[in-house]
């Protein structure tokens, strides 16, 4: 199986499944600097581009840095799209909007929603089709700041283990894990915790919420942890085509 894969940006990304385009925690909707065109090569959605998709929009929490209120305007255009957001996201439900809390589960015509509840806010996500599993984690992460007390850090690693142990053995085929700069040298706990427990030498993992800071990647090679499954990213609407090995 061929999946197409499109950096938009921070924790922004669009899964290509033949015909169903997955997009997760969109909101910078401005092209890459230099260019007007509208496209995922340049980091947007185009709803024009999508007519003939099955579109599933995902929101993992309300964070201005993972929500955009544009993303509605979309089912203008696209008839066959679908939201799955967050519950602490004060939209309406309609039949075209789910709404998600923390280790619930929805059943949809061609795969299945589980959501954890992350230590910042809002959920992340499990998707399960037949033969693919694609992992998004949002906000959750082991977050570890060196100017909160020990008590709060220890309270954030002990929520994220937990939370990660409903990932123990299921195959993860594609998952998107936070390498945040401002963590500082703690800025790839959760990699490091995601490869040892739950990825296997078949999970495609692409690093997120570093906005453009891509230097993190040389980070991440100096520090010997840019291996072959982890992908690096240089650009907003980066392609990545990945071949499911399982």
């Amino acid at each position: 199986m061929e999946i197409k894969v499109w950096y938009l940006y921070h924790s922004g990304f669009a899964v290509k499944i033949k015909n169903k385009l997955l997009i997760f925690d969109y909101y910078l909707d401005t092209p890459v600097i230099g260019t007007a065109v509208r496209s995922l090569s340049t980091g947007v959605i185009n709803p024009h581009q999508l007519v003939d998709d099955d579109v599933y929009v995902f929101v993992s929490h309300r964070h201005g840095d993972h929500y955009q209120k544009c993303i509605y305007q979309w089912q203008e255009t696209i008839p066959n799209i679908t939201y799955i957001l967050s519950d602490d996201i004060d939209m309406a439900a309609t039949t075209n909007i789910h709404k998600m809390g923390a280790n619930q589960e929805l059943n949809l015509p061609d795969f299945t929603v589980a959501t954890l509840l992350s230590n910042d806010e809002g959920v992340a996500f499990l998707v399960k089709f037949t033969d693919l599993n694609i992992y998004h984690s949002g906000d959750l992460n082991w977050w570890h700041w060196q100017e909160e007390p020990e008590e709060w850090n220890s309270n954030i690693e002990s929520i994220f283990k937990q939370e990660l142990k409903h990932l123990e053995g299921i195959p993860i085929d594609i998952a998107f894990i936070p390498v945040d700069p401002r963590l500082e040298s703690s800025y790839s706990r959760s990699l490091k915790y995601f490869s040892k427990h739950i990825a296997d030498p078949n999970t495609y993992i692409l690093p997120m919420h570093f906005a453009d800071n891509y230097s993190v990647f040389d980070q991440l090679q100096n520090d010997r942890l840019l291996k072959n499954n982890i992908l690096r990213i240089s650009k907003r609407g980066q392609e990545f085509n990945l071949k499911i090995k399982r």
